[in-house]
């Protein structure tokens, strides 16, 4: 026998091994597990690179201008109607330990969240699914694209730490002992106390507690304490008011909520934007049409409807009921945190339902096959909300920055302006100062300005002209005695020098379509005169960005003086005029 033929069957051999041995650790109790770990930690790896470059947005400004004390209001006054006593803490500890230069403690705290709220579901789902489905059930949720603020926006640790206490109360419940009952009555006082998201949570588990303790009203008490502590709560500090217009609009809001929901786990969320409805509404009814019927039609070949079925179902529907009657005016029950909270108890209840269902091996891999086109679809919509959280992040580290160096010629009481998301957001400066002194800035430095992107560089320019109160003023008549202005650019016209000053005419004649004559200086230290005696024109500056901000029209009647005081950068500032005659620019 050839050395060949031994050569091939001992390949043969090995590769029959190998497959005995990847098929003994397939079959293994341990590869869910294993394949779980891979799953978290690649997508907490994911979400970290997506988040970089993230820093305070919206209601995390709040907390850091108006929630660093340490009153008792500081933790029980109301958010937005929301009890967040677990969220504040941690902020303020993170303000004291990691300080606001670094963004990744913020961030690590709320995807270590969301992914052990996963990790939570895959436990749920194993208990009453394959291992399998259970893996499905969890990959739906740990990258799912339309209920990107829950995964993107450090601010959400308030819904994370309700809905991660919330999944852990049903465990809990599950085990229908007396430490369990203490540790979901522990957990049910979390959810509440990390957000509104805790109430439904809590509406669920008091039905299931009623029902399934119907005969045993003393064992209420698990769910009683954290209703009596919430509603002590909410007497001293609740003040929401709800109208008759709220509840003519909840239903509607309802149904296009839950509609969002299904369209956002089958992938269909599209481009979202920043709270926007994307492509979520052209497939989502007949999805939600569809879900229903699957859901009858396995509720009635069920034996009977569990406790837990009918608590899922109360929580999804009490969710969506309150969420319609305080934010309707905001018409936007297709927001990503919205959906991010709804998909995952519409997950739990599909486990519920599906609990004992004899599936064969090729439809639990068909549906495999189809949550892993849902995920990869609506991972492009999760990316494509990242880069907006970045362009946010970059956007006001460049504001901040200009406010540090805007900061010895800022007018008194001065707001800024170009803070992302104004004026929603309301940052008075000197707070702002005030904070960054005890806990530090993200703010970019006058070099690192210059690094960001251009949205970013024209927002800092922006808010450094609001600052120094930039404007054309009237006089500086005479040839100017300083030191001419460099020339940046010259498009379609020819200029003279004279002293410190340098004239230019525009060309008479320019192609169609073609820009307007200009001229680009850089404005020396003293300041400049501008004279635009033979007709008017428009004045754009620029510091950082690239692109030019109008200043204002000069007219003709004489000239006007540009007078930039001093700041914290040495960075220059040029400006570009656009004249219809000739027109002169002197040094001071």
């Amino acid at each position: 026998m050839s050395s060949g033929t031994h050569a091939a069957r001992g390949a043969i051999a090995w590769a029959e091994r190998e497959r005995l041995r990847w098929a003994a650790i397939l079959r293994s109790p341990a590869a869910p597990w294993i394949a779980l770990a891979v799953m978290v930690v690649g997508t907490g790896g994911v979400l970290m690179y997506e988040t970089r470059g993230t820093t305070l947005w919206l209601d995390e400004w709040t907390w850091l201008l108006h929630r660093r004390g340490d009153t008792l209001s500081t933790f029980l006054a109301s958010h937005d109607g929301h009890l967040s006593v677990i969220p504040i803490a941690i902020y303020k500890l993170l303000f004291a330990t990691a300080g606001l230069r670094h963004s990744w403690p913020y961030r690590a705290v709320m995807i270590a969240e969301h992914l052990a709220t996963c990790a939570l579901l895959f436990v749920y789902a194993r208990r009453r699914l394959s291992a399998l489905l259970a893996l499905v059930a969890t990959g739906l949720m740990l990258l799912f694209g339309a209920g990107w603020e829950d995964l993107l926006w450090s601010f959400q640790i308030t819904w994370n730490t309700s809905l991660l206490a919330g999944v852990a109360a049903l465990l809990a419940l599950d085990r229908r002992d007396r430490s369990g009952d203490i540790a979901a009555s522990v957990l049910l006082i979390v959810s509440v106390a990390s957000s509104a998201i805790g109430v439904p949570i809590l509406v669920g588990a008091t039905l299931e507690t009623v029902l399934v303790r119907r005969r045993a009203p003393r064992e209420w008490w698990v769910v009683c304490l954290p209703i009596v502590l919430y509603a002590l709560w909410a007497l001293a500090y609740q003040h929401t008011i709800i109208t008759r217009s709220a509840f003519i609009a909840a239903p509607s809001f309802v149904a296009t909520g839950l509609a969002s929901t299904f369209a956002g786990l089958a992938g269909l969320a599209g481009p979202t934007g920043i709270d926007g409805p994307g492509t979520l509404m052209s497939w989502g009814p007949f999805l939600l049409l569809v879900a229903i019927a699957l859901a009858g039609w396995r509720t009635a070949r069920l034996r009977a409807v569990t406790p837990r079925q009918l608590s899922l179902a109360a929580i999804l529907l009490v969710f969506w009921a309150i969420t319609g009657v305080t934010r309707y005016v905001f018409a936007d029950p297709y927001s990503s945190r919205y959906l991010y909270v709804s998909a995952l108890f519409v997950v739990l209840l599909a486990v519920d339902l599906m609990r004992g269902a004899a599936l064969s091996r090729w439809s639990e891999g068909a549906i495999a096959v189809l949550a892993a086109l849902a995920v990869l679809s609506g991972f492009g919509t999760l990316q494509g909300a990242a880069g907006q959280m970045r362009q946010i992040g970059a956007t006001t580290r460049a504001d901040l920055g200009a406010a540090e160096i805007g900061r010895p010629v800022m007018p008194q009481g001065y707001i800024l302006h170009d803070i992302p998301a104004w004026p929603l957001v309301i940052v008075p400066a000197r707070a702002y100062f005030t904070a960054a002194r005890q806990v530090g800035t993200p703010a970019a430095g006058p070099a690192q300005l210059l690094t960001l992107p251009e949205a970013a560089r024209e927002a800092a320019d922006r808010e450094l002209i609001a600052i120094h109160q930039l404007r054309l003023a009237p006089g500086g008549a005479g040839p100017g005695s300083g030191l001419a202005p460099t020339i940046d650019r010259v498009f379609a016209g020819t200029l003279q020098r004279k002293g410190a000053c340098i004239e230019f005419t525009p060309n008479r004649f320019t192609q169609s379509g073609t820009s307007a004559p200009y001229i680009s200086l850089t404005v020396p230290a003293a300041g400049l005169v501008l004279d635009a005696s033979h007709g008017p024109e428009r004045i754009g500056i620029r510091r950082f960005g690239d692109a030019f901000q109008l200043l204002g029209t000069l007219a003709p009647q004489g000239p006007a003086k540009l007078v930039i005081a001093p700041d914290a950068s040495s960075q220059p500032w040029h400006v570009q005029l656009t004249p219809t005659g000739g027109t002169s620019a002197c040094g001071l």
